[in-house]
């Protein structure tokens, strides 16, 4: 006779529908859960648990996982009832502690995932042992569909790959760590027909993607995502390896809290035509964002790209990047694209930054080392100059510095010079009639006599009226 324990840390969690999810019909089922430890699972991890678990999962109940290790060495899947552990430790470190639970895999399960758990799984490690096992397995690449997962508190190290994930819909991800792996989170379904290829109504939060060898997540959907929601994802020194931390391809999704950092030596996104809403976010020193592959729509809300390696990389012509209060480490004109604009008020390219904006870096620095970078309202040029402009005659001064168009009404403003010299006029030209265009400061002598600056401070103001490309 097996003993009933009681699941209140549930919380609403058992209380679900959907495939795999608690049969709310069964009042037992509610009510109790059958401890692994009733049949014989070895929470020493000494001994074999699998045939333990496995008689555990054959009730159809809830099941518990006392603090301990389970070693398991093949495939164990959920259908019904709940996997809870009581926590799954420390992230940073793969051995076995105190008070929580931990799933020891042992061997390589000739290529197959060792978990397919439930819809409620909570609380539990899973350690892969090495790096020539997969964890965890969420539905099957047959094109159906895996419903109302409600996973939180779980944390996978040392597999070849952490999670593999097909179809997915109404479910959330929340306190899930995937660290220390070859990699980390692949989602790469290939049915597209009847229903298959795309998530839809799913909710990640407070994930962590950090130190897999290769690449900590690995998305291609072929027919998108539906309604994607990230809350507090940080993914970081990944890719030690190679070559990006995180491949999007056919993703939608609206991001509240992105932090991203280090390995600098590779992209820390690649995208290939995806729309992503970023809202606070922060980006350091990761070798940027690579859109080499195909479209990209990124409206960005108080993002800071905070090093000069956080950078687009590959922008297409066909590029939208919407920056909201948002700093952005990027020379728009060389990376990689022609015919991106740079600042501009339509839906068809470019870069759309409102009359809020921080900091943009337009353009590589002219030869005195300045950027046209502080896009407020007003912009101001200064440099100082030494000159003799002879009787009559005019000196050029200053020579194809900047872009002096960057926007449509925009001011090209009156050159000032600091001192007092009657009879100088100082006036702004276009410079080269190429592309981009630059602007020049002449010195007019209007007098019978020599005027000589030396160490003599131009500034040069313009004022924005509204945005546009170069």
């Amino acid at each position: 006779m097996t003993a009933s324990y009681n699941l209140s840390q549930l919380g609403s969690h058992y209380n679900q529908g959907g495939t795999g999810a608690v049969d709310r019909t069964t009042a037992s089922k509610l009510q109790e859960s059958v401890s692994v430890l009733d049949f014989g699972a070895d929470p020493t991890g000494s001994s074999d648990s699998t045939t333990a678990i496995n008689n555990a999962i054959a009730t159809g109940k809830h099941i518990y996982f006392p603090s301990g290790k389970y070693v398991i060495s093949s495939t164990v899947t959920g259908s019904t009832g709940a996997w809870i552990g009581d926590g799954s430790g420390d992230v940073y470190d793969s051995t076995w502690n105190a008070g929580t639970t931990m799933f020891v895999l042992s061997g390589t399960n000739s290529g197959n995932a060792f978990l397919f758990p439930p819809s409620v799984f909570q609380g539990i490690h899973v350690n892969g042992s090495n790096t020539a096992t997969i964890g965890i397995q969420v539905g099957q690449n047959n094109g159906t569909f895996v419903g109302f997962l409600k996973w939180r508190d779980i944390t996978v190290r040392q597999c070849v790959l952490g999670m593999q994930m097909y179809n997915w819909y109404m479910g959330d991800f929340s306190d899930i760590t995937i660290a220390g792996n070859t990699n980390g989170i692949r989602i790469s379904p290939t049915v597209t027909t009847p229903d298959g290829g795309y998530f839809t109504s799913t909710s990640w939060k407070d994930i962590y993607i950090g130190f897999n060898t290769g690449y900590g997540l690995y998305v291609s959907l072929p027919l998108s995502s539906r309604s994607w929601n990230w809350t507090n994802v940080v993914i970081e020194d990944n890719a030690s390896a190679g070559p990006y931390q995180a491949y999007l391809q056919n993703v939608n999704a609206t991001i509240r809290g992105l932090y991203c950092e280090a390995t600098s030596g590779y992209p820390v996104i690649s995208t290939n035509n995806c729309t992503l809403h970023v809202t606070y976010g922060f980006f350091n020193g990761t070798g940027g964002w690579d859109a080499t592959s195909n479209v990209l729509t990124l409206v960005l809300d108080e993002v800071n790209f905070a090093t000069a390696s956080d950078v687009f990389l590959n922008l297409a012509s066909t590029a939208k990047i919407y920056a909201n209060n948002s700093t952005i480490q990027t020379d728009l004109r060389s990376a990689g694209s022609t015919t991106l604009g740079g600042l501009v008020n339509t839906t068809t390219g470019g870069v759309l930054v409102n009359n809020r904006p921080k900091v943009l870096s337009l353009g590589g620095p002219s030869v005195d080392g300045q950027y046209p970078s502080d896009l407020t309202n007003d912009w101001t040029y200064t440099t100082t100059v030494t000159s003799t402009v002879a009787a009559g005659a005019t000196n050029v001064v200053v020579t194809n510095k900047y872009l002096y168009n960057l926007w449509t009404g925009g001011v090209l403003g009156v050159a000032n010079v600091n001192g007092y010299y009657p009879g100088l006029i100082a006036s702004v030209t276009p410079g080269n009639t190429g592309s981009p265009h630059y602007f020049c400061v002449t010195l007019t002598n209007t007098t019978a006599s020599p005027i000589t600056l030396t160490g003599v401070g131009i500034s040069v103001g313009f004022i924005k009226s509204n945005a546009t490309a170069f």
